[in-house]
């Protein structure tokens, strides 16, 4: 058995989320049970065991998953490990041909205590919203990649708001349920709201605001990041005060910080490791030929599966 570590990206539209879940005839299936059947399907393997560095909610996207796969040929002494290279092209090839929209970006065989999920150090996720008090909800080329809406917001205030989110607090007004056994103390390395060039497919529109808000943390609560947005967008609206932030996040029972934003606007953008580039010495290295043009090649064809705009700051 050898284990890989894979960078992925893709629409979570179609998808119930990371998480293999009991899957219902017709309903939406999970990144992890798709990309897993692609690995039976180029190689019939023995066995595949897929394991993901965050559980990302149903349509939520992501540009730099990570995930980590340990593979078992059915020969048990055939020992020699598949070319990372292949296995990316081959997974990619399935999946593309099964029309699925997702995409292995990168791939290298890594030593077992690397784990894609408990070797993390940070997660960076992006929001995107879209302000267009002509077309509103009706913006038919983002609604599934941002929250589109129709009141202009104040971007000053949102920033003041998303300063008071850094730092270490207890998020239990953040997060969807929180159980007795979950620690809602959260840190927070980062958050910021700023706007960025439309995209080029936008109508251009004068008075039209593109604004992401940008968050980074070691570990998340569930729909977190998204109820943490949904404050800073009506603290924009001027719905609620930059002060509701601290009384939110001083006072458990105060009162909770309302829906979470839309799944459509979020995007896993990185994952971070204390050894960015995995030590694979004594374990006969990263094996794909060409690493850089393999990259390039792929990352073109993240176009296909997600939207320009979302990488015109990264």
């Amino acid at each position: 058995m050898k284990r890989y570590k894979l960078i992925l990206a893709y629409n979570g539209t179609n998808y119930i989320g990371w998480q293999k879940q009991r899957e219902v005839s017709g309903a939406k299936r999970s990144i992890q049970s798709v990309l897993t059947n692609a690995f039976y399907k180029a190689f019939d393997f023995k066995s595949v065991q897929l394991s993901g560095s965050s559980r990302t909610d149903s349509g939520v996207h992501a540009m730099q998953y990570v995930a980590h796969v340990d593979l078992e040929k059915k020969e048990q002494k055939d020992n020699v490990p598949y070319n990372a290279s292949l296995l990316m092209k081959s997974v990619n090839s399935t999946l593309m041909k099964d029309n699925e929209d997702i995409l292995i970006t990168n791939a290298e065989m890594v030593p077992f205590s690397f784990h894609s999920r408990y070797s993390a150090t940070y997660r960076r996720y992006v929001y995107r919203i879209i302000s267009d008090p002509e077309l509103g909800f009706n913006n038919i080329w983002e609604k599934n990649f941002a929250w589109t809406q129709e009141s202009i917001l104040n971007l000053s205030l949102m920033q003041q708001g998303c300063k008071l989110f850094e730092g270490t607090h207890n998020f239990s007004n953040f997060c969807r349920s929180i159980s007795r056994h979950r620690d809602p103390i959260r840190t927070i390395n980062f958050m910021k709201a700023y706007e960025v060039p439309p995209p080029f497919y936008s109508l251009n529109r004068k008075n039209t605001q593109y604004i992401h808000v940008e968050v980074q943390g070691p570990t998340f609560l569930h729909s977190q990041v998204r109820k943490m947005v949904h404050l800073i967008k009506r603290i924009g609206e001027g719905k609620l005060l930059v002060d509701d932030v601290e009384k939110l996040l001083t006072t458990t029972d105060y009162h909770t910080a309302g829906y979470a934003a839309p799944a459509s606007g979020l995007y896993l953008m990185e994952v971070g490791y204390e050894n960015q580039k995995i030590d694979t010495e004594n374990n006969n290295a990263p094996l794909s030929n060409n690493e850089s043009s393999n990259k390039a090649e792929d990352n073109n064809l993240i176009d296909k599966i997600l939207p320009f705009s979302i990488k015109e700051k990264t």
